[in-house]
């Protein structure tokens, strides 16, 4: 069986639908193709347009989140990229651990109107 040509249009299409978020068949469907022959011919269009569009938006929210403007997209990147996390409490030790340290544990006391 002879292989169908895959035209540059046809790859650069399927690098901006991935890079949308469609579906590997969706995108076999739209260009024409069986989705196994996109997948195995057109592995490398579906990564860099998976990986193009996940950048941009990592931009976009690194922008907000610095920009003092968006105090959750702010939080959002601080738990998901600094590991900041919400606690109900807390614990501090205080003195050395050789010497028995004393753990504190501080609760959060309840937001009241």
């Amino acid at each position: 069986m002879k292989k169908k040509d895959i035209s540059a249009e046809q790859t650069k299409q399927v690098e901006t639908l991935a890079g949308f978020g469609l579906k590997d068949d969706q995108i076999a469907n739209v260009v024409g193709l069986a989705e196994a022959t996109l997948q195995r011919r057109c592995r490398e269009q579906l990564k860099r347009g998976r990986s193009r569009a996940s950048a941009a938006v990592a931009q976009t929210a690194y922008r907000l989140a610095t920009s003092g403007t968006c105090p959750a997209m702010t939080m959002f990147w601080m738990k998901c990229r600094a590991g900041w996390r919400e606690a109900d409490k807390m614990d501090v030790r205080v003195g050395p651990p050789a010497q028995g340290a004393v753990t504190l544990t501080i609760a959060a006391a309840p937001l009241t109107p």
